[in-house]
């Protein structure tokens, strides 16, 4: 599986780099769009280090059967914060031709409506949760339950956040303030699961994503209210 993951991800990687070889127009360098890179690249190795950080403490604090109920329990509001994302540029389209300050501004606007969607998408989520889980995983995982309806009970303020850091600070080129966020939430994150997974368990687990998750929320709202980084 790791070969065949890892052998096409290269295999398109390189075809593609040969198609962009290709396509280049002149030889002219950008140094917004170089220095812009730069800090893209330490975003993605900030999250390459730390992507898989609470799998590997909750199977070294825990062992792999917590492990496989807390993946399951994850597995449906994480697919939700993609659907989010994925739907940024839908929900907001041009946000890249507006200046800082009118791109603060369209966000600033619709931050209550998105709470508002979001709180329904959580009680909704919550109450499907048993079923979907027993559905697609069968009576021998329901222990999962509980954690997944507790991660929902606060993902009114995990998706939106989704259009300031999927979509705002990429199409304004925050590269800073996008590496600040990185190092600071996986920081966070690591901190948190370290002292709660020991004292609680899964449930410490669950408590960590969810602060976490909050400092996200307070860090990028009330980011809007300043256009530097």
């Amino acid at each position: 599986i790791i070969a065949a993951l890892v052998g096409a991800s290269s295999i398109m990687n390189i075809i593609f780099y040969f198609i962009t070889l290709k396509k280049i127009g002149n030889d002219k360098n950008d140094e917004d769009v170089i220095k812009y890179g730069r800090y893209l690249t330490f975003v993605g190795l900030t999250t390459t280090i730390f992507i898989n950080v609470d799998k590997l403490l909750i199977t070294y604090f825990l062992g792999f059967k917590e492990l496989a109920i807390y993946s399951i329990a994850m597995i449906l509001p994480r697919q939700l914060k993609l659907l989010a994302k994925s739907s940024v540029s839908i929900i907001f389209p041009g946000l890249a031709a507006l200046g800082k300050e009118q791109a603060h501004n369209v966000l600033r606007k619709r931050l209550k409506h998105l709470i508002i969607v979001s709180i329904v998408i959580s009680i909704i989520g919550a109450l499907l949760t048993p079923y979907v889980i027993r559905l697609i995983y069968g009576q021998q995982y329901e222990e999962a339950i509980p954690y997944a309806q507790l991660i929902f009970a606060f993902i009114w303020f995990v998706i939106p956040t989704v259009p300031i850091s999927e979509g705002l600070l990429p199409a304004q080129k925050r590269g800073k303030k996008m590496l600040k966020l990185n190092i600071y939430t996986y920081l966070i994150y690591f901190a948190l699961l370290l002292i709660l997974v020991p004292m609680y368990g899964l449930m410490g687990a669950v408590i960590s994503y969810i602060l976490d998750r909050l400092f996200i929320f307070v860090y990028l709202t009330r980011s809007l209210k300043n256009t530097k980084d």
